[in-house]
């Protein structure tokens, strides 16, 4: 229940994550990906593939999601965990921040399904 006061807002930001599995359980989707893992770093990082830096993260990435398991159709979960921090999770922390910097009354839930 929200108390509505005087000047105030109240903010609800949701998130969930979906990506189409028709495309991912063929071996072509994930030879790239396993191939060249620096396809995993954000381009937000603002870092030059190729370099030390970039390639450190990808490893701590890979590591980070996929352990010692390759990437593959066996580790979609993964990867689909990867892609949703990455494309929603991040975005959604941001906003969260920038929110609650400017109005107290900020809430957040995940919401997940199978």
């Amino acid at each position: 229940m929200f108390k509505r006061t005087r000047n105030s807002t109240h903010t609800l930001i949701c998130g969930s994550s979906y990506l189409p599995a028709q495309e991912m359980n063929q071996a072509s989707y994930w030879e790239p990906i396993a191939n060249d893992i620096e396809r995993l770093v954000p381009l937000e990082l603002g870092l030059t593939k190729g370099s030390q830096q970039s390639q450190e993260v990808a490893n701590k990435i890979k590591q980070f999601y996929f352990g010692d398991q390759a990437i593959s159709v066996s580790s979609k979960d993964q990867y689909i965990n990867l892609i949703t921090d990455e494309l929603i999770v991040c975005g959604i922390h941001e906003t969260l921040k920038a929110q609650s910097a400017s109005n107290a009354n900020t809430y957040n839930y995940y919401f997940t399904f199978n």
